[in-house]
């Protein structure tokens, strides 16, 4: 039939729609590969495997036109937002004129800089 047995890692989290316990990304299955058809000149893959916990089977194909995957069947990708602060992201506050002068013109100010600019280094 074609099929193949591969070690496969779960490319993202997904949630098991049989006992819906999350399977986190990285995850190592014993997975079934077959060719099910083309995308251009590119093959698209089905891998198939059970999960862990359960008697369900995810279904996963390769997605090369939108380069992903795609959840055919028995899980539900985890979807996870978060707001990006300023702290988070790593980012510099950029100071105006007016501050900048303030800064220099005052020394304690100055110093109160160096050492927020030498605990953010760390």
């Amino acid at each position: 039939e074609g099929i193949m047995v591969i070690r496969f890692e779960m490319p993202f989290n997904i949630w098991c729609l049989g006992c819906k316990v999350h399977v986190g990304k990285g995850k190592r299955f014993n997975a079934e590969k077959k060719t099910i058809g083309n995308y251009f000149s590119t093959k698209i893959y089905q891998f198939r495997m059970k999960c862990h916990h359960c008697d369900n089977w995810y279904e996963i194909q390769t997605d090369p036109r939108n380069r992903d995957y795609a959840l055919v069947s028995g899980c539900k990708k985890k979807t996870e937002e978060w707001e990006a602060s300023v702290e988070d992201t790593g980012t510099y506050k950029f100071l105006t004129e007016e501050e900048r002068q303030t800064i220099e013109e005052n020394p304690f100010m100055k110093l109160e800089y160096k050492e927020e600019d030498k605990n953010k280094a760390k």
